[in-house]
């Protein structure tokens, strides 16, 4: 699957009305994507950025990984890190364990544009 890493995510629908849980949830998310990348700014976040996050974030406490798959997400951070073009190339094994990494961290507004964009029906 190619998947493209330059699109951008809402972390915040227009309109919408956001409890504090899922305030505190969108403040952590972009806290941890400024760590990762050093992003002070308030530039936009991207699916390679959500991704990377991902594979490196997994709480191994709630959704324990085998050796095997952090090898494999290891792998996949290596990969997604050095990328520069605006597509990768990724087996449907690796996205499955990807959407698994993501779906242990993120909120379901970040998680289902995630999800949407992996299968390529975003818009």
């Amino acid at each position: 699957m190619n998947i493209r890493l330059f699109r951008t995510v809402r972390l915040r629908r227009a309109g919408c009305a956001t409890t504090s849980r899922v305030s505190r949830a969108i403040t952590v998310i972009s806290r941890s994507v400024e760590w990762a990348f050093g992003a002070a700014s308030r530039a936009p976040v991207t699916l390679k950025q959500l991704l990377i996050s991902a594979v490196l974030e997994t709480p191994a406490q709630q959704h324990p990984l085998s050796v095997e798959d952090k090898i494999k997400c290891y792998g996949i951070y290596k990969r997604l890190h050095s990328a520069t073009e605006d597509t990768i190339k990724l087996s449907v094994e690796e996205v499955a364990l990807l959407k698994a990494a993501a779906g242990a961290i993120y909120v379901p507004l970040v998680l289902g544009q995630l999800f949407e964009m992996l299968e390529g029906e975003f818009t």
